[in-house]
């Protein structure tokens, strides 16, 4: 199959977030090709980059992005910044991935491969993209609207993320709680340690 073919299979895929949002992530997860992986993960990150250039001037949606775990520190420019947001959109998915391949190899000592992992987690950037677009609409005022957004993606992801991990491990409501509950504060753990370290480095 030609790469074209793949391409508009997994966009077809993707537009499945639209009406059935939790099947199309476990189908997503089902076959964790890298394709499908960095598929998801890309789009967050267009839509990461051009939120970014729009809402460039504004305190409050610096605010909204690190209530992410998302900084735009050292972004001179509305280049500079986009790019700053197509990265960090990346490497958070990516973080997040490895904290909880730690946490399933070492707390909870199930054998998962990483590439598992991340097919579970990337479907929660589905939402995340759709909702990042919409908040380009009030990214630039004084208005809250584009922080409630972001954090209604972000919750909408961890949603998502819940119903993978539960359909594809069996895992209890309870376990899968703690999962994510215990799987989040690592990764905002690390994500604080970086960011800290990078600032000692500047």
């Amino acid at each position: 199959m030609g790469s074209g073919v793949r391409l508009r299979l997994l966009l077809k895929r993707y537009a499945g977030f639209a009406r059935t949002p939790v099947d199309t992530a476990v189908s997503f997860a089902e076959e964790p090709g890298y394709e499908a992986i960095l598929l998801l993960v890309g789009l967050e990150a267009v839509a990461a980059a051009i939120l970014a250039a729009v809402g460039f001037r504004s305190q409050l949606f610096y605010l909204s992005f690190s209530m992410l775990g998302l900084t735009m520190q050292g972004a001179a420019s509305v280049w500079s910044a986009a790019l700053l947001a197509a990265l960090h959109s990346v490497v958070r998915l990516a973080v997040l991935s490895g904290v909880f391949y730690l946490y399933f190899r070492f707390l909870l000592r199930m054998r998962t491969g990483f590439r598992d992992i991340a097919a579970a987690v990337a479907p929660a950037s589905a939402p995340m993209t759709v909702l990042m677009l919409i908040a380009c609409f009030s990214a630039s005022s004084t208005t809250p609207l584009a922080t409630l957004t972001l954090v209604l993606g972000f919750l909408m992801g961890i949603l998502l993320m819940f119903f993978t991990f539960r359909r594809l491990l069996g895992l209890g409501d309870n376990q899968t709680a703690m999962l994510l509950l215990f799987g989040h504060l690592l990764y905002f753990s690390v994500l604080s340690l970086l960011v800290g370290s990078f600032r000692l480095l500047a």
